[in-house]
């Protein structure tokens, strides 16, 4: 039995390699899981919020952006 140490030594590098390919999709995926539940959580409140409405400009001419909620 003739084991080339080349060998047996790019097949631990090989493994290595994959082990850290394997975190870095989970980690892909677990980022992929928080855009969703905040897709998810934004679809929840979408219906509360009645709309955006600006109003006039200040004296700093500024616009004022505000978000009202509906009233149940």
């Amino acid at each position: 039995m003739n084991i080339n140490v080349k060998q047996v030594l790019l097949f631990i590098l090989g493994i290595i390699i994959l082990i850290f390919l394997a975190h870095i999709f989970v980690y892909i995926l677990l980022f992929a899981l928080v855009c969703w539940l905040i897709y998810m959580i934004y679809k929840a409140v979408k219906p509360y919020i009645k709309g955006v409405t600006k109003k006039e400009k200040t004296k700093k001419g500024k616009i004022i952006i505000e978000a009202k909620y509906k009233e149940k």
